[in-house]
């Protein structure tokens, strides 16, 4: 998909939105059949810019932008639930990284509403050209949209990308392949004629930040919680960077491996250097809690990733969090919900357990240390309680957030009963 910004909706939403930072879209009065020719003219261009043959045609067509995003809620609807995506805000409220009020989906629709360009709907494997978009950008859209239809003709990315409950941190990094991808052959049709590509532009990256932040004429970007730009920036500038890391090692052929063999892991899309010597995420257990059986169910399963743990920590601690985040291992965490609180409950009947491997028990202790601090500043009024191996702190409603070391393991928990706490320690730290 292409975005007037670079993102990825984050989490179970997470392949669905997608992409141009460097440009800016307006409204004009297309003619819908022009767009169409010029795709036909664009297709062979991008083909031999990228070195992927066009094995079958391109099959496309025109929406407003209404009907697009028709589309997309309809790509959603196919692949997640409304619980799937309820039970995702509630992960992220628990970790802070959006308000306890949001109305999560909502808010996603309404950024794609405002951002988005134009889709590339791997299920259907067809491009769809938004209609309003200005001249100066309907050539670079279409390139992007384009190489998505290589990607998939050479490396079936519809398989790629196609949901797998408790993997959004595979997925990101798998969305953040095709989107670095994309996003570097745009720059490259861009760049066409000058003797430069994607890897010999200056502070490329720094810039693609710098306008993705929204400005007046994108509100509800500029808006949204800096987490929730963050995440929805990754697929883009950190994709970027992942794919310019395989194309200064090598030529085009190095990023079609990637493709054959792709990422497992955020961690490797923030260090490039990880998946090239294969650096596998580590399988870390967690059961479902017997001690909070009673009173509440699990509801979502799911895996943080480095990308989550760094984001976590840099909403209070943004100094401490990539180095802290930098050592993870793997992980798995739990949502829980109270029992008696209905099918919306609200943030204060949501409990989070998560367990992480680090890759030593330096890494663990630094982890720990951000951690804490970042519960200190999160909950600065209430009380410290004592925990094993970390810190604690009341949040009140009988409530706590902890999070404890054991060696090179740590749990996290959020919105525990404070009676439950350290049995919750122990068990979590038993699996």
């Amino acid at each position: 998909m292409v975005l007037r910004y670079a993102a990825g909706v984050p989490r179970e939403l997470a392949g669905i939105a997608l992409v141009c930072v460097l440009l800016r879209a307006s409204p004009v009065g297309a003619d819908t059949s022009p767009l169409v020719l010029l795709a036909d003219r664009i297709a062979p261009e991008v083909s031999s810019l990228r070195g992927l043959p066009i094995l079958r045609p391109i099959e496309r067509g025109v929406l407003t932008r209404d009907r697009l995003l028709a589309r997309i809620q309809t790509v959603v609807s196919e692949q997640y639930r409304p619980e799937d995506i309820r039970h995702e805000a509630d992960l992220l409220k628990r970790l802070g990284l959006i308000p306890a009020t949001m109305d999560y989906e909502q808010t996603m629709y309404e950024l794609l509403r405002e951002q988005v360009a134009g889709f590339y709907d791997h299920r259907a494997g067809r491009l769809f050209i938004a209609s309003w978009i200005s001249p100066e950008m309907q050539a670079p859209t279409l390139a992007h949209e384009i190489e998505h239809a290589l990607q998939d003709q050479h490396f079936r990315i519809g398989e790629l990308l196609r949901r797998r409950p408790g993997e959004s941190d595979r997925q990101t990094a798998l969305s953040a392949l095709c989107e670095g991808d994309g996003v570097a052959v745009m720059i490259d049709y861009m760049l066409r004629g000058t003797g430069r590509d994607f890897r010999s532009m200056p502070n490329l990256l720094e810039q693609m930040r710098a306008r993705a932040g929204g400005g007046d004429d994108q509100p509800r970007l500029r808006d949204a919680p800096r987490a929730l730009r963050e995440s929805l920036l990754f697929p883009y500038v950190g994709g970027l960077a992942f794919v310019r890391a395989l194309r200064l090692a090598g030529p085009w052929s190095s990023v079609d491996a990637a493709f054959r063999a792709p990422p497992d892991s955020t961690e490797q899309i923030l260090h490039p250097e990880r998946f090239v010597t294969r650096d596998p995420p580590i399988a870390v257990r967690l059961a479902d809690s017997v001690v909070l059986a009673s009173a509440y169910r699990p509801v979502h399963h799911e895996t943080l990733g480095e990308l989550a743990f760094r984001l976590y920590l840099e909403e209070t601690v943004a100094d401490l969090a990539p180095s802290a985040a930098a050592g993870w291992g793997g992980d798995r965490v739990i949502v829980y919900e109270r029992r008696d609180a209905g099918t919306h409950p609200p943030i204060e009947a949501v409990a989070l357990v998560s367990r992480s491997r680090w890759d030593t028990e330096a890494d663990a202790a630094e982890l720990v240390q951000a951690a804490s601090a970042a519960l200190g500043r999160r909950y600065p009024v209430g009380s410290v309680l004592a925990v094993p191996g970390g810190a604690g702190r009341r949040i009140g409603q009988g409530l706590a957030s902890a999070v404890s070391r054991r060696g090179a393991d740590v749990v996290l928990l959020e919105g525990v009963p404070e009676a439950l706490l350290l049995p919750l320690v122990t068990e979590a730290m038993a699996h």
